[in-house]
C-alpha cells in the first residue's frame, strides 16, 4: 500500500492501533516508526520513536530520529527533552555532546 502511494492515512491509523494495542518490541517500533514516516504521519512517527527512544536512550537512532521529528514539527522542547535524557544516559556522541 505504501509502494502504491494510496491509503497513506488509512496505512497509518491501522500503524498506530498497532503500536497502542500492545507493548511490541523495540524493533517492531523502530519499524512501524519508519513505516509511519513513509505514511507521512510525522506526528504519529514521533510518538513512537519517542516510545523507543525513552525505552533505549542509548540508541542514536531513535534519539536522533526522534528529536529530528520534534525539532520539524516545531516543538524544539521536546526534543532537548530527548536530548538529555540521552545525555544523562551517555548515549550522545561526542559531536552530539556540543
Amino acid at each position: 500500500m505504501l509502494r502504491s502511494g494510496r491509503r497513506n492515512s488509512e496505512t497509518a491509523a491501522l500503524l498506530r492501533q498497532l503500536v497502542e494495542a500492545a507493548a511490541p518490541a523495540d524493533a517492531l517500533l523502530r519499524r512501524v516508526g519508519g513505516l509511519l514516516q513513509n505514511c507521512g504521519d510525522e506526528r504519529g512517527a514521533v510518538t513512537v520513536w519517542s516510545k523507543v527512544a525513552r525505552r533505549d536512550p542509548r540508541s542514536a537512532e531513535a534519539v536522533e530520529t526522534a528529536a529530528a521529528l520534534w525539532f520539524r514539527l516545531g516543538q524544539p522542547r521536546q526534543a532537548l527533552d530527548l536530548l538529555s535524557l540521552a545525555r544523562a544516559a551517555g548515549g550522545l556522541t561526542e559531536v552530539g555532546r556540543g
